[in-house]
């Protein structure tokens, strides 16, 4: 008799059927063959340099399934082979400090995460280097020349980031701007200075300012009951 194309799933002699499609409420994640989006990228050259932030992956489900046409299946099978666009990750908030230092305008620009109940920088270890703030680097930008600390910065933008030591924190000042939070690098370092460590009333929001002390400027960065500060001025 004559050949009949009949409906029903997409099969042949020349090759297997396509992959099953998630059924309603199914977790891809769980399906042979899914991908997840890698995590960002971490400290080159040791362990993750930033403990504190664990990107999420928003997890993907599929409701009131119903017969999907060609193009909407081919769509779905590339989602569940990783290769249209993966899930977003969920991101802190970012944040602006600014203040006038000298003659100098002064912005930072950060990632702002919460506490949650938790107590994050006691998960530092000493060595360890936090970005902080969270997600992308936090970016120090100065219009004119500027000494934090005693170190001295010619006009332009830096990234920032905390080392842990035994007796305390040391602020490090990066030529590189705009990676990823954990990807320090060290060799790029153009300043360090200590930063002094006061504590008080818990903040819940990680907060950056500027903020004037006695006739002189310091820079703080806020987190829980911990205060980190580090004196800022004009430079010559």
């Amino acid at each position: 008799g004559r050949n009949r194309r009949r409906g029903g799933p997409l099969t042949g002699a020349a090759g297997p059927a396509f992959p099953r499609l998630p059924e309603a409420g199914a977790d891809p994640s769980t399906m042979a063959g899914s991908a997840s989006r890698p995590a960002p990228p971490r400290g080159r050259g040791g362990p993750d340099t930033d403990p504190i932030e664990t990107p999420e992956v928003l997890p993907m489900t599929i409701s009131n399934p119903r017969p999907l046409r060609l193009p909407a299946l081919a769509a779905a099978l590339a989602v569940s082979f990783g290769l249209a666009a993966a899930p977003a990750f969920a991101q802190s908030p970012r944040g602006t400090a600014e203040g006038t230092v000298g003659g100098a305008s002064v912005t930072v620009e950060y990632g702002r995460p919460s506490l949650g109940g938790r107590d994050m920088l006691s998960r530092i270890e000493d060595g360890m280097v936090w970005r902080l703030g969270a997600d992308q680097s936090t970016t120090l930008t100065t219009s004119a020349a500027l000494e934090i600390g005693g170190a001295s910065l010619a006009a332009g933008s830096y990234s920032l980031f905390a080392r842990k030591t035994a007796d305390g924190w040391v602020l490090l000042v990066n030529s590189e701007t705009g990676q990823w939070g954990t990807e320090h690098e060290s060799a790029k370092d153009v300043a360090e200075t200590p930063l002094s460590v006061s504590t008080g009333e818990s903040v819940e929001q990680f907060t950056i300012s500027i903020e004037e002390h006695g006739g002189s400027q310091m820079l703080h960065f806020a987190w829980g009951e911990t205060t980190l500060m580090a004196p800022v001025s004009a430079g010559s």
